[in-house]
């Protein structure tokens, strides 16, 4: 647990801004004024952080990427730029992104890299979707989007006839790992648990809202 390669290897890949301690100890620590401004900035929106992120990118460039969004892209970038031609094309990269602290550098990446990344987020990432090259997302996210077109940060003209833009593909339910294999695989997990207790059965789900209120 101790090891410090595995250590190195850890903090890297979950970004600066979140450290791994192991034993006290931090790899690559941010100083504590960057630290605190990493954090402010992850309490913003999502569109906000996006917004302010691009406006600093076109006067100081990719400095403080650390403290913006939580990872060095130095070596995205590096990687990119590098990428083998296929007949005389240069092929892209596939980058996957979801969840709320993966948004601000998917979108970093799609500014700098455009014509080297293809740029997918899954889950409405609430910000401007023109960020990204695809957004797959849950057909619920996008209820009455000719109506609320500013909400759901579209423009105007993105929805025609109440219909999405192409690049939005959407999806019956939230995006899960359940599956028909997942599913035989627990009631098989299962069977001899209640095979011995009466029937008929209820199963009751509990959940709640997300911070996005859905």
């Amino acid at each position: 647990a101790r090891d410090g390669t595995r250590d190195r290897a850890l903090a890297l890949s979950v970004g600066a801004a979140q450290m791994v301690r192991r034993a006290r100890r931090r790899v690559h620590p941010m100083p504590r004024a960057c630290s605190a401004a990493a954090k402010l900035l992850r309490l913003l929106p999502a569109s906000l952080h996006v917004r302010l992120h691009a406006l600093w990118e076109r006067v100081f460039g990719a400095r403080f990427d650390e403290v913006w969004l939580g990872a060095d892209l130095a070596q995205v970038t590096a990687a990119l730029r590098n990428l083998p031609q296929n007949s005389g094309r240069k092929a892209k990269t596939l980058v996957l992104a979801s969840g709320r602290g993966a948004i601000p550098a998917a979108a970093a990446v799609r500014r700098r890299h455009a014509d080297d990344a293809f740029v997918v987020v899954a889950q409405h990432p609430r910000v401007s979707l023109a960020a990204f090259d695809a957004v797959v997302a849950p057909k619920h996210d996008f209820a009455n989007a000719k109506k609320n077109a500013s909400r759901l940060f579209l423009r105007a003209d993105d929805v025609v006839d109440g219909k999405l833009p192409a690049a939005v593909i959407e999806t019956e339910g939230a995006l899960h790992r359940f599956d028909d294999a997942f599913v035989r695989l627990a009631h098989e997990s299962w069977r001899f648990f209640f095979s011995s207790r009466p029937a008929p059965r209820l199963a009751v789900a509990i959940g709640g809202g997300g911070r996005g209120g859905g």
